[in-house]
């Protein structure tokens, strides 16, 4: 049970937290710096940025969420999570 309030508190806490924060400008710098001066371009053309903006979208957002939480509770998926702990980690 201490494992599932550790699960819901990130999912229901801290994740709206985060994205809040708006941390992505922070979080490109932990990259080498190849990989910075790419994804800086690709953020800055216009089909990427209309693509964040609908999928950042309050309600595009929660239903996204509500389905990755369902679909990762389907049985295949939760049993593999409980078989290998890097399908537990992503």
């Amino acid at each position: 049970s201490a494992h599932m309030v550790q699960h819901e508190s990130m999912m229901l806490i801290a994740a709206p937290l985060l994205v809040m924060g708006r941390p992505l400008g922070v979080w490109i710098w932990a990259l080498p710096k190849r990989a910075r001066l790419r994804l800086g371009r690709l953020v800055r053309t216009r089909s990427f940025s209309r693509c964040w903006y609908a999928l950042t979208l309050p309600l595009v957002a929660w239903l996204l969420h509500a389905v990755a939480l369902w679909a990762w509770h389907a049985p295949a998926l939760f049993q593999a999570a409980l078989v290998h702990q890097w399908v537990h980690s992503l």
